[in-house]
């Protein structure tokens, strides 16, 4: 049989697997003979490599929603009402990720010289190896056909909180694609990707009172799979 890759082959995986060895190689850097220069190196990998990944997926999110509005803006939509319809003052802004310092090229390379040092290590254990997400795991994986995320929509103050999490399945997914209707016409739109369970929908709310609608579903690779989130709805402003 083959041997097992045990490195993330997707790039939101690889990131989340960074993410996990640095949030928990602390309490193991000095039994596994790691110093703190090493340490401090792989999480300022996993930081700059989950804000690059995180970037992209934000970039490609707006440019989903830019492309809607240059095609509205331009046939119009019959399903507005009035005549004077426009887009909101904002419709293109983007706001991106907060920066982080850049690390040198070759991440994925310094990773797995570092996972072969840990793993050599005469302390380490699969106990170890499974808490830093370089072991692999033995359940099945999830039925893609039928896995679906359970949302939740709440008001807080200015903006809505999006409940989600990966019901124990993060290993086998990439990413949760969240959608928004908010009663203007245009009907379920891009929100945003994200990995990062507990999202905030910062659009500012509307003059009179509107019910916002809200939906998700998980995405591999590049295609969604399983079933959408039941629909959830929240009255802005309330």
């Amino acid at each position: 049989m083959a041997k097992q890759d045990l490195i993330a082959k997707s790039d939101v995986a690889f990131a989340q697997q960074l993410l996990l060895f640095k949030l928990n190689i602390g309490k193991y850097a000095t039994l596994l003979g790691l110093t703190p220069e090493q340490v401090a190196e792989q999480g300022a990998d996993a930081d700059y490599y989950q804000f690059v990944v995180q970037s992209q997926q934000e970039i490609l999110t707006h440019a989903k929603a830019s492309s809607v509005l240059r095609k509205t803006l331009r046939k119009g939509d019959s399903l507005r009402t009035g005549p004077d319809a426009k887009p909101a003052a904002d419709a293109l802004e983007y706001q991106p990720t907060a920066p982080v310092p850049p690390v040198a090229f070759g991440i994925e390379g310094r990773f797995r010289l570092l996972v072969r040092q840990v793993k050599a290590s005469k302390h380490y254990t699969r106990a170890i190896g499974l808490e830093l997400g370089i072991e692999a795991v033995d359940h099945a994986g999830p039925d893609l056909a039928t896995v679906q995320p359970v949302l939740t929509a709440t008001v807080n103050g200015d903006h809505v909180l999006l409940g989600w999490d990966w019901q124990g399945w993060r290993a086998y997914l990439d990413l949760c694609v969240l959608e928004v209707n908010r009663h203007d016409g245009r009907g379920f739109v891009a929100l945003f990707s994200t990995t990062r369970p507990g999202s905030v929908d910062a659009t500012p709310f509307p003059a009179a009172p509107t019910p916002w609608q809200y939906r998700a579903i998980y995405q591999v690779g590049n295609k969604y799979v399983g079933q959408w989130s039941q629909v959830v709805s929240v009255l802005v402003p309330q």
